[in-house]
């Protein structure tokens, strides 16, 4: 217990430092101190019920501020895949809401230097080890609102180019994300609506959002409150015409 206590206390000053703030030589510091290294061990080992969301919560504020390139470049050196995931079984929904949150990252990194064409560069890894079931587990079993937003935007991302393998589950997805197109919250909305346009790629997918909305009107809907990719906007409604000619 002193040990655990102490260690949560120099958390605490890490992240009473860092939170909110640009402080990229404080974060250097941390990773090069390897506390984000520590604390992947922590997640893929300790029990747990002893691991309280101050541990991921500082793994979120240490890391999320860093460019993409600079924190992909952290992802693969600590692989921190399994540590993330297995947050995943926690009790606390906090802490499982703040592993989708790295695990978001993680995802957003695969997609640096692809193509419309390729898949995201973590899809085959987190494949390997099942790790895509888990997603579609919690998105199914999910009673709690952010833990679905959450599970259903991570899919969204790690399937961009692929299609979602059971019908029943790519309807419940696509759903889902139709439901939060307007979520009053601005980071599920923008996400979701950036998810959706990575589904979109695929074949099967894309056909499967068309049957459920008119995505031209959707995107021309919210144009004025979302700042997000013109480019993705345009990629969906370009696929949206193409099938209509079809």
């Amino acid at each position: 217990m002193r040990i655990q206590k102490e260690r949560e206390d120099a958390l605490l000053k890490i992240t009473g430092r860092l939170k909110d703030k640009e402080d990229d030589e404080g974060r250097t510091e941390a990773i090069c101190a390897e506390v984000t290294q520590e604390l992947i061990n922590i997640f893929e080992k300790l029990d747990l019920t002893t691991i309280s969301s101050i541990y991921i919560d500082a793994f979120v504020i240490i890391l999320i501020q860093y460019p993409l390139d600079l924190l992909n470049t952290i992802y693969q050196k600590n692989q921190s895949y399994l540590g993330l995931f297995r947050l995943l079984n926690h009790k606390s929904n906090e802490v499982v809401h703040l592993a989708f949150i790295s695990i978001g990252s993680l995802f957003l990194c695969g997609l640096l230097g692809i193509k419309n064409t390729e898949p995201n560069f973590y899809f085959e890894i987190i494949e390997s080890f099942s790790e895509d079931k888990q997603l579609f587990t919690l998105f199914k079993k999910a009673k709690d609102k952010q833990i679905k937003d959450d599970s259903s935007i991570c899919i969204g991302i790690l399937y961009n180019t692929k299609e979602i393998p059971e019908k029943h589950t790519r309807q419940a997805v696509i759903i889902h994300f139709i439901s939060i197109f307007k979520d009053p919250d601005k980071w599920v909305k923008e996400s979701s609506i950036d998810a959706i346009s990575y589904l979109a790629l695929s074949q099967e997918n894309f056909k499967e959002i068309m049957n459920g909305i008119d995505i031209k009107a959707i995107t021309k809907d919210l144009m004025t409150e979302y700042n997000g990719s013109e480019k993705q906007n345009k990629q969906l409604q370009h696929r949206q015409e193409k099938e209509a000619i079809s």
